[in-house]
């Protein structure tokens, strides 16, 4: 069955994710994906109907390899919020039949101080070629065999836990769910302080501008 229309979403287990702080200032965010396995629950408005979805081995990388842009980071699947510039991306089949990525991306502070509230994430396609079987009259699988297009990967905040469900790190040291919210804490705590500082500096810049004028 083709379907090169609709934009699809499914959301992954925050089991699967995985994002690290460095020193450096750029933030690693790492995913993977067992192939063939059921997803959670979801609704087709078209069908009226619940159905699980599988994703077929290599389905990623087929499409991967063959487009030409590198699927966006976002939050909450909003192209206007963009998860920070892309450093680098990777990707790879495993022979456990997974499918694993990595983004490098520089560290923002929407991303720094949403830590404690990353609950999972999910991915944006157009599914090329799939495959529907009825299980009962409002239920059904979907396996999609092939994309066409992965236009993203979002990291989705505060749609559930109010607590980070993902791993978190700084470095190579893994943060308990106390330790994040109070590494997010002290984040807004240094932003806020180095805001007012540049607004301070913006502002004695100006008065140096005034008064060489005056002179």
């Amino acid at each position: 069955m083709k379907n090169t229309i609709s934009l699809d979403r499914t959301i992954l287990g925050a089991d699967d994710m995985e994002i690290r702080v460095l020193a450096s200032g750029y933030v690693e965010i790492k995913g993977k994906i067992k192939y063939n396995s059921k997803s959670s629950a979801l609704f087709n408005k078209k069908r009226r109907a619940f159905f699980y979805e599988q994703i077929a081995p290599m389905a990623f990388t087929s499409c991967l390899n063959s487009q030409s842009n590198i699927p966006r980071l976002l939050f909450n699947h909003d192209y206007k919020r963009p998860v920070g510039d892309i450093v680098s991306f990777d990707y790879e089949d495993t022979q456990q039949g997974e499918f694993k990525f990595k983004y490098v991306v520089k560290a923002t502070d929407e991303l720094i101080t949403n830590l404690d509230i990353i609950t999972n994430f999910s991915f944006g396609f157009i599914a090329d070629q799939d495959q529907w079987t009825k299980i009962t009259e409002t239920e059904y699988t979907r396996i999609v065999n092939s994309f066409a297009t992965i236009s993203e990967f979002s990291l989705l905040v505060g749609l559930e836990s109010a607590y980070s469900s993902a791993k978190i790190y700084v470095d190579d040291e893994e943060l308990k769910k106390d330790e994040v919210k109070t590494f997010v804490s002290d984040a807004r705590r240094v932003l806020d302080e180095l805001k007012q500082k540049q607004k301070q500096q913006e502002l004695d810049r100006m008065k140096k501008i005034v008064a060489s004028y005056r002179r």
